[in-house]
């Protein structure tokens, strides 16, 4: 994928992957759907019991994990909005966003108003 900062290394630095999926979300759903997912479980685990904020804004000052959070959360929320997310249920959110499905919900029930 990108030398030196492959998203399946141990070691990957939060700014390598923030870049990684800043590059699926140019490639659109399908990329995120297909490579995203199945790294969710480590990407939790770096970033904790990161709650991503209602509206997302840049700052030079933000600490990695929470740019790897918002990127992270980004995508995932624009993946909803489109015609690959087949379901909107808590069930399906379970199914496909791990850890992450409660939060993934919330958004979608918060968006469904």
């Amino acid at each position: 994928m990108v030398a030196d900062g492959d998203i399946n290394k141990k070691n990957t630095s939060p700014a390598i992957l923030v870049a990684i999926i800043f590059c699926f979300k140019l490639f659109g759903p399908e990329v995120v759907e297909i490579y995203l997912f199945q790294h969710l479980k480590r990407i939790k685990n770096l970033i904790g019991n990161y709650k991503p904020p209602e509206e997302f804004t840049d700052s030079p000052r933000k600490q990695d994990t929470t740019k790897l959070g918002d990127a992270l959360f980004e995508d995932l929320f624009k993946y909803i909005k489109s015609p690959m997310m087949e379901e909107r249920t808590l069930e399906y959110c379970k199914q496909i966003f791990g850890s992450f499905d409660e939060v993934v919900f919330k958004r979608i029930k918060s968006d469904a108003i």
